[in-house]
């Protein structure tokens, strides 16, 4: 699958979840326009191709292809807006690479467990960034049609006191899910208890996100609200998924 690199990483996530086949699935783009002599696009899309003809991927799950580098749909991150080695593999490294057409395999990756979309639209899912003195002001004003939200937090999962407060009395009214804006690392559970860290929020009620991006923590909070899902099976696959 082709498409541009704006949303490649969250577009392969999506497909990792509902997608079920056992053979390899693809997806890759372009860093540079095909105007420019050193346009990585054809040779993206060869490796894509050489790679879904690998066997080898089949159990692999979604992979994303580029700069002769496969990783995994659920660690997949763009983090450069012009280098053709925009993409990075967040808390692991590369399943495989590609050297002389050949996919030279680094790591078996584990399989996120298959959803299924039950409605023609996901549910809304607003992402919040905390900001530096930020007091949460906007949570009081989400979308009454909201099924969920997702904040990204500071460090291991930390907000101001004024921002917790707000967060924790959404907590009572929709599930609300608590990521890490660093980049990398799990959020903590049970490190620091002053009000507003992570056992302060946690024990009024936020999900730890586990090792999932916020970006990524949206995804997969929208689609098991697309199926109604409890709150105790949301917080089992924020923390038993992924395998890292």
């Amino acid at each position: 699958m082709t498409q541009g690199t704006d949303t490649l990483a969250e577009s392969a996530f999506v497909l990792s979840l509902l997608l079920d086949v056992d053979v390899p699935v693809i997806v890759t783009g372009a860093m540079r326009h095909p105007s420019l002599p050193s346009s990585d696009g054809p040779g993206n899309l060869l490796a894509a191709v050489q790679a879904a003809s690998t066997p080898e991927l089949a159990s692999c799950g979604v992979l994303l292809c580029m700069n002769d580098e496969l990783h995994a749909a659920y660690a997949a991150e763009k983090n450069d807006t012009a280098s053709t080695a925009a993409f990075r593999s967040r808390n692991m490294g590369l399943v495989a690479r590609l050297v002389e057409g050949r996919v030279m395999m680094l790591a078996r990756p584990g399989r996120m467990p298959h959803m299924s979309l039950e409605m023609d639209r996901p549910p809304r899912v607003p992402l919040i960034s905390a900001s530096f003195d930020d007091d949460g002001l906007l949570l009081d004003h989400l979308p009454a049609d909201r099924a969920g939200v997702v904040i990204a937090a500071f460090g291991g999962g930390h907000l101001s006191e004024k921002m917790a407060d707000r967060a924790a009395m959404l907590a009572a009214k929709c599930p609300v899910v608590l990521a890490s804006q660093t980049g990398g690392g799990r959020i903590l559970q049970s490190t620091y208890g002053y009000r507003g860290a992570e056992i302060d929020l946690i024990g009024r009620g936020l999900i730890p996100a586990g090792a999932f991006s916020p970006e990524k923590s949206q995804i997969l909070l929208s689609l098991l609200m697309s199926k109604k899902a409890t709150t105790p099976y949301i917080k089992e696959i924020f923390q038993d998924y992924p395998h890292f």
